[in-house]
């Protein structure tokens, strides 16, 4: 029986409960039912925070923390620090939409260009930097936690999570997500330096830490081999009976194929899903009728318009978080791509995407399109529950689809495959419950 007292008081850094990212999703399912007395969050990204969080204690990060030296700070608005009453923003016209939506698109032209000019010259990273200012220290102390439960993925959060610790004397646990360590440096004129730089302030972090997290036993096993530790694997676990009324149960298909793609229009998925689109219309062309319907919050120009001439293709905005269970369970084959590029394989290579799980227990028949090397593709192949493709040829992928499209006893038994794993080892009950004992391992630290 899990009481109040059972809660550690938890302060999350950086990260926040949100719908648009893997972590903040992680974080809402890992988190919740937690005792709201018991969370806090330190954060500028406010303003993505979804109301499913159960939290009511915010800190913003601005104008005392985010320091951006001249002239970057002319391109960068800074918001003013403090605690913040959580409040649903008001719904806009649509004439306001509209307005914004111009003007997004203005900003991103030149926050892009921007970018790419603080990656060429290699200072990207140091052009924005999280400080600890007094008021915050005494914030936290007021709220005084057991523990920090941090998800660094930039540089500059590896840094604050750091000395965070090292300033409050207060626990701390990091998440990792992906190995961003391995990708966070891009090629630019101060390379070497920064790949220096990164990988000595995130060995520093790890030694630093009380409790080390990751979201896959292959990113443990690389772990203790390159920083000696033992790294738990926790990743986005669901809660069986919200999706048991909406299981697949009948694997026959009907004149058309319905495909479902959820998740990002970037990498390490978009040339994978792309080779995919065009496979799924030449098959069209020749007599098969298949449709794919790509619900995405990414807004990628390029492969929109790319797409836009392929008629089986459909791109919608993604349905609210309580609808994905009832969305995903129309379907006739779920899409899992990662792609097989240097950088794709480089950025997915120990990570397992957010949505496996949910698709695993959603009883559609899924089609992984990903290389061998990955972390989700050993886990595939372990547990047999998916269609594996791990050859980046687009005729190799169209016949292990038509292969999947006419095999009614193949999806029959992938399906039923992916159920029983996602049971067995995502289900949100015990997940949450070994996560609530792994973080109150500070009680015995102190």
């Amino acid at each position: 029986m899990t009481t109040e007292n059972s809660f550690p008081k938890v302060l999350i850094i950086g990260e926040t409960f949100r719908l648009n990212g893997g972590g903040g999703i992680t974080l809402i399912n890992l988190f919740k039912n937690w005792n709201p007395d018991n969370l806090a969050i330190v954060t500028e990204r406010i303003n993505e925070t979804s109301f499913q969080s159960g939290c009511n204690k915010f800190y913003r990060l601005g104008h005392l923390e985010i320091k951006v030296p001249f002239p970057f700070n002319l391109f960068n608005k800074i918001q003013d620090s403090g605690n913040i009453q959580f409040q649903e923003q008001k719904r806009n016209s649509i004439s306001t939409i509209q307005k914004r939506k111009i003007k997004q698109k203005v900003k991103f032209t030149i926050e892009k260009i921007y970018y790419k000019t603080l990656f060429s010259l290699g200072i990207n990273h140091a052009n924005y930097k999280i400080a600890i200012s007094d008021q915050l220290l005494q914030w936290i102390k007021e709220y005084s936690p057991d523990i920090i439960y941090a998800q660094p993925f930039k540089y500059c959060d590896m840094v604050f999570a750091k000395e965070l610790k090292e300033k409050t004397g207060i626990p701390l646990a990091i998440h990792l997500m992906d190995d961003s360590v391995s990708f966070l440096n891009k090629p630019n004129l101060l390379y070497l330096y920064w790949e220096s730089k990164i990988k000595n302030t995130f060995k520093q972090l790890v030694e630093a830490s009380d409790i080390h997290l990751c979201i896959s036993q292959a990113m443990s096993d690389e772990y203790l081999k390159r920083y000696k530790r033992n790294f738990l694997p926790f990743r986005n676990p669901i809660d069986i009976n919200t999706w048991e009324p909406f299981i697949k149960k009948s694997w026959t298909l009907k004149d058309e194929v319905n495909i479902i793609y959820t998740g990002r229009l970037a990498i390490p998925n978009i040339h994978a899903l792309y080779t995919f689109c065009e496979v799924v219309e030449r098959l069209n062309r020749s007599g098969y009728k298949i449709s794919l319907s790509i619900y995405s919050n990414d807004i990628n120009p390029k492969f929109i318009k790319l797409t836009k001439k392929l008629t089986s293709i459909t791109i919608y905005k993604p349905v609210p978080f309580f609808q994905i269970p009832a969305l995903i369970t129309k379907f006739d084959i779920a899409f899992l791509p990662i792609d097989f590029t240097k950088k794709g394989i480089k950025y997915a290579k120990y990570s397992i995407s957010t949505k496996t799980s949910e698709y695993m227990i959603s009883g559609v028949p899924i089609l992984l399109f990903a290389p061998d090397q990955v972390a989700l593709s050993s886990y595939a192949k372990e547990n047999e529950c998916m269609y594996n493709v791990s050859e980046n040829n687009a005729d190799i992928l169209s016949e292990k689809l038509k292969e999947l499209i006419n095999d009614i006893e193949l999806r029959t038994s992938l399906a039923r495959k992916a159920i029983s794993v996602a049971k067995a080892d995502s289900d949100a009950l015990l997940i949450r419950n070994n996560f609530r004992e792994t973080l109150s391992i500070n009680r015995s630290i102190n």
